[in-house]
C-alpha cells in the first residue's frame, strides 16, 4: 500500500474513533436524568415539563402525567435502569400531559392510566372534546382523539367523592383543582409531594406566557386559592418548577394578579359593540399573540373567549344579537 493511502486510511480510522467517542460523550451528557426529591419521589424533565414519579418498589414506579412530547430518552432510561411503570395518574388530559401514554402502553401492556372522572369523560367522544376542551369542530376533535386518545388507551375515571387511588397498598390522594380544565386534579404522592399539574404556573412561565389556558376563570381562581391553603413541604408545578411551601403564597398571588390583568385587558379592548371574531382578534393583537392557522390557534382562541364568558357571567359584558357590549357603556347609552 502506498504511503499516502496508508496515511489516509489511518486518518479516517482516527476520525471514526473520534466520532464514536464524541457520540458516546454526547449520549452520556444527554441521557435523561432522574432528579430525586425524596427517597421515593423524583422527576424527569421532558420538553417544557417536569414529570414526577413515585417508586412502589426498587424498580416499579407510578408517573404523574407522561409529558408534553414523545420521549425516546424516557424509554431508553426505563430500559437501562430496568424500571417498570405500573401506572400513570394524570392531573388532566390535555395533549401536553399525555404524549407518552401510547409509548408506555406499548412497553408495558398491563399499565393502568387514571384521572378524575370529569377529565376521562371530557375525551369520551369528539362531541365531549368540543364541549370540554375547546375544539371548534368535530374534525379537529377526531384528529386529536386519533393521535392522543385512541380506543386502545383506556384512562380510568376516578369518582372524586372518594378522591384517592390505591396501588399496591400505597395511596395517592387527588385534590380537585378544576378550572384549567374541567376536572383538573392535584396528585399527592404517598410520601407527601404535591404535584399541581397546571393549576398554577411557575414564575418563569408566568413572566413569558401571554395567555395561560383556562377552561373556567372563576373555578381556576378558586383552585389557586385552594393551592394557597395546602400544607405540603414540596410542590411540583408541571411546567418546570419545584417549590417549597414558603414560596407558594407569592406564586399564587402572582398567578391571580395575572388573571385579573388579562380580564381587565379583555374588557378594555371592547371599545365599541363588536362581534366575537372582532373582539378576539383585537384582544389577541393587544396581547401580541401571533394569529395563525391550525389547531393550536383554535385552543388559544377558546382560552381567550373564556375570559369573555367570565365577564358575561359577571354582568360586565352583554352579548346581544351577535354583538358584545360593555355593560357600563350600554347603560349610559340607554339613559
Amino acid at each position: 500500500m502506498k504511503s499516502s493511502s496508508l496515511h489516509s486510511l489511518l486518518f479516517l480510522m482516527r476520525l471514526r474513533i473520534v466520532c464514536i467517542r464524541s457520540k458516546q460523550l454526547w449520549m452520556r451528557h444527554y441521557k435523561m436524568k432522574w432528579h430525586e426529591l425524596t427517597e421515593k419521589t423524583g422527576y424527569v424533565s421532558i420538553g417544557n415539563a417536569f414529570v414526577p414519579g413515585y417508586f412502589l418498589t426498587e424498580n416499579e414506579l407510578v408517573l404523574i402525567d407522561s409529558g408534553p412530547i414523545q420521549s425516546k430518552r424516557l424509554m431508553e432510561m426505563l430500559d437501562e435502569r430496568h424500571w417498570r411503570v405500573r401506572a400513570v395518574i394524570h392531573t388532566h388530559v390535555h395533549i401536553d400531559h399525555v404524549a407518552n401514554d401510547l409509548l408506555l402502553l406499548e412497553k408495558f401492556p398491563d399499565i393502568l392510566f387514571y384521572t378524575s372522572k370529569d377529565e376521562a369523560d371530557a375525551i369520551a367522544s369528539p362531541e365531549d372534546m368540543m364541549r370540554s376542551m375547546g375544539f371548534d369542530t368535530a374534525a379537529h376533535a377526531k384528529e386529536a382523539q386519533a393521535v392522543y386518545y385512541p380506543e386502545k388507551l383506556h384512562i380510568i375515571g376516578v369518582d372524586m367523592k372518594r378522591p384517592e387511588i390505591m396501588i399496591d397498598g400505597e395511596i395517592f390522594e387527588l385534590i380537585s383543582l378544576e378550572g384549567h380544565s374541567v376536572g383538573h386534579v392535584g396528585v399527592v404522592t404517598p410520601d407527601g409531594i404535591c404535584c399541581l399539574g397546571d393549576a398554577i404556573v411557575s414564575e418563569d412561565v408566568l413572566n413569558v406566557s401571554k395567555l395561560p389556558y383556562m377552561a373556567n376563570v372563576q373555578k381556576s381562581l378558586a383552585s389557586m386559592e385552594k393551592v394557597r391553603s395546602l400544607n405540603y413541604e414540596i410542590y411540583v408545578i408541571a411546567h418546570q418548577s419545584v417549590e417549597k411551601k414558603a414560596l407558594m403564597d407569592k406564586i399564587v398571588t402572582d398567578n391571580i394578579a395575572k388573571e385579573h390583568q388579562l380580564s381587565r385587558i379583555a374588557l378594555e379592548v371592547l371599545t365599541r359593540p363588536m362581534t366575537r371574531e372582532e373582539v378576539l382578534a383585537k384582544y389577541m393583537k393587544t396581547l401580541h399573540i401571533n394569529q395563525r392557522e391550525g389547531l393550536s390557534m383554535v385552543i388559544i382562541a377558546h382560552s381567550a373567549w373564556t375570559r369573555y364568558i367570565d365577564l358575561m357571567a359577571q354582568g360586565r359584558i352583554v352579548y346581544r344579537e351577535g354583538l358584545l357590549f360593555r355593560k357600563d357603556e350600554l347603560d349610559t347609552a340607554q339613559t
